[in-house]
């Protein structure tokens, strides 16, 4: 790794802190947390120019703890399926009383369900035979909100071999030709089907745009069903940070770097022997800022021009120091 990479660590769903690592090829970190029964998940970012698109993460969920656990906070972040030959799908086991529902992943941070914005969707629609008799034919039907993009639904797996189309204002329509379903009453194990498909939202769309999603069922010559309506609220804050750990300016005693969050400029003040000791400001993203050497007393860097935000400096001495900074 040429720079630091961001790391990102969310509690039960909420952005909490940034840490960031850089390690040489082969080389791993641990992180340790109290096995307080909450959900942890760490997020590290690849390189800009890394050939793919898996956005690595890991998840533990209901450690030590169980009566602090709340369960559901695995889906609210996307998995590391982005590449086309990875499918993860981690399912919530529920109740049975409401068997005909739709879930979109991920579900989203917060109970706006947040997601960020090109975040793509995967859709599940489940549906059981609860009625008295053998369903031959069933056709589920899905209208797209206007905010997906019609020409990147692509049909994913199902319990049962289906036709698919897509006709008329944006329907989507899955036929499942004599699936022979039996009911619920004869044989509830077997009465269960669903269907999977993952679409795009249109590029770049604004933040708070609300993006909704329901399905019809159509069991023979019924009525439909109609399934709960799945929301998601576009949101590029959400890897914004909510809480930052406060900077310890005297972590080192050969170095102070001040102020932090800085707005103008940014000061690195060291020892005589830290002179002509390298220097680099990363943004979260590892791409390099600034790079040179430090002066025998202060060296100043510009920040003025800078985004705002979390940036990463290292000052390559005896040890590597390595220090957050919020410019702002």
């Amino acid at each position: 790794m040429d720079c630091f990479s961001p790391v990102r660590i969310y509690i039960d769903g909420v952005y909490v802190t940034l840490d960031s690592i850089q390690l040489v090829g082969g080389d791993s970190i641990v992180f340790a947390f109290a096995g307080d029964g909450r959900t942890w998940r760490l997020e590290a970012d690849q390189h800009p120019l890394h050939p793919g698109n898996s956005h690595p993460n890991a998840t533990v969920e209901a450690c030590g703890d169980t009566s602090n656990w709340t369960s559901g906070f695995v889906n609210v972040l996307p998995p590391d399926d982005a590449d086309p030959v990875v499918d993860i799908y981690c399912g919530v086991v529920t109740g049975s009383y409401d068997p005909n529902d739709k879930t979109g992943y991920p579900t989203g941070v917060t109970t706006e369900h947040y997601i960020m914005p090109n975040q793509q969707l995967q859709y599940v629609i489940r549906f059981q035979n609860t009625g008295t008799d053998t369903a031959f034919t069933i056709i589920v039907r899905d209208t797209l909100d206007m905010n997906i993009d019609i020409f990147s639904v692509i049909s994913g797996v199902a319990s049962h071999s289906y036709n698919f189309q897509m006709y008329g204002p944006r329907v989507l329509e899955w036929t499942f030709y004599n699936i022979l379903l039996p009911d619920s009453n004869h044989n509830e194990a077997e009465s269960h089907g669903f269907v999977t498909f993952t679409v795009n939202q249109n590029n770049n769309l604004p933040n708070n745009t609300k993006i909704y999603n329901s399905a019809d069922i159509y069991f023979d010559y019924n009525a439909p069903v109609i399934t709960n309506q799945t929301v998601h609220t576009v949101n590029d804050m959400i890897q914004t940070i909510l809480q930052v750990e406060p900077v310890n300016q005297n972590k080192f005693s050969d170095i102070l770097v001040y102020p932090n969050p800085a707005k103008n400029e940014l000061n690195i003040v060291t020892t005589t022997e830290m002179k002509n000791k390298e220097y680099q400001l990363c943004d979260i993203y590892g791409r390099k800022i600034f790079t040179g050497k430090l002066k025998k007393d202060i060296t100043t860097l510009s920040v003025e021009n800078m985004a705002n935000g979390i940036y990463i400096l290292q000052i390559n001495g005896e040890n590597k120091n390595t220090f957050k900074i919020i410019k702002n």
